[in-house]
């Protein structure tokens, strides 16, 4: 069998692309160009056309260690699967449209009651969306929910599940307009196969029918229902909800159905918004209220100099 320096171009994608047993491959030579174009195709077969670029660089690194053959091979693979699921996250994260980077870790969970810190320590593990559980995080406005349910999205995403930030009264509005065209179905599919769905402020809706968010809500409720995992945040209660939304006749059951498979978490306390406002309006007024320090005349002589005659 030909040597594969031997082998014009076509014979040696031809060659590459055979089967070769392994004593047939440890009996090839192979030079740098040819080592290259089985990496290459070798990776695109995996479908890791994309870490092509970054292969050569996990070569670099392997070549500077002393290992033996499977350690070359696990380094090689682990690299290339930590790299993957880093692209993963990066494009899954764009594809989120999270408002903010927030996170857990920066959150201040002594503002919270000591049950929401004790939750969270456990929902960041990510059991809850394999299980299909919903979170409802509800209470007075500037706590933080909107906070804490993106960190969660983008741990989830982190984890390997898709996830989708929204806003309400964008969401509702935007499948009400699409109901009006007969576009509803593929308006709502997305939102309906995402992993994870955070629906950010329900509640809050401007322009958007009582009758037509009660039916999106139950249509969108139904779909995920022990099927995907949702995240709502809300300045009302769910009972409250259902009277701020008199003519939504379908809400209720697609409170019904959310609530099965739900924790629930009510946060009570001063708006951190507020208190970052009374912290720096106490700043302004305690410098104003500072003695002003009077700037010697430089014109007055001194008394050394006025005695002079």
């Amino acid at each position: 069998m030909p040597k594969f320096e031997t082998l014009d171009s076509t014979a040696l994608n031809e060659a590459i692309r055979s089967s070769f047993t392994e004593k047939e491959f440890r009996n090839h030579s192979f030079d740098k160009d040819c080592s290259d174009m089985i990496l290459r195709t070798s990776m695109e077969k995996l479908s890791m056309k994309n870490l092509i670029p970054q292969a050569e660089y996990i070569l670099r690194d392997m070549l500077e260690e002393n290992l033996t053959s499977s350690e070359a091979v696990a380094f090689f693979l682990h690299a290339l699967t930590e790299r993957k699921r880093q692209n993963y996250c990066m494009m899954q994260l764009q594809l989120a449209r999270f408002p903010s980077n927030c996170s857990i870790e920066s959150f201040d969970f002594s503002r919270v009651n000591e049950k929401i810190g004790r939750v969270f320590r456990e929902l960041e593990k990510g059991d809850w969306i394999e299980r299909h559980n919903n979170l409802y995080l509800y209470g007075n406005p500037g706590m933080g929910k909107t906070h804490l349910a993106i960190a969660l999205g983008r741990r989830a995403i982190c984890k390997g599940y898709s996830t989708r930030f929204v806003s309400a009264g964008a969401f509702f509005r935007k499948m009400q307009d699409a109901q009006r065209n007969d576009q509803l179905e593929k308006a709502l599919k997305p939102f309906i196969q995402v992993n994870l769905l955070v629906l950010d402020d329900l509640g809050a809706m401007k322009d958007v029918d009582d009758g037509t968010f009660g039916f999106i809500m139950q249509r969108l409720m139904t779909e995920r229902h022990h099927k995907k995992s949702t995240i709502i945040t809300s300045n009302l209660s769910l009972a409250d909800l259902e009277k701020t939304f008199p003519g939504a006749s379908l809400l209720s059951s697609a409170i019904d159905r959310f609530i099965e498979d739900a924790i629930s978490l009510q946060f009570v306390g001063d708006s951190y918004r507020r208190l970052k406002w009374k912290r720096r309006e106490a700043t302004i007024n305690a410098a104003e209220d500072a003695p002003q320090t009077v700037a010697e005349d430089q014109t007055t002589p001194k008394p050394s100099e006025a005695a002079k005659p």
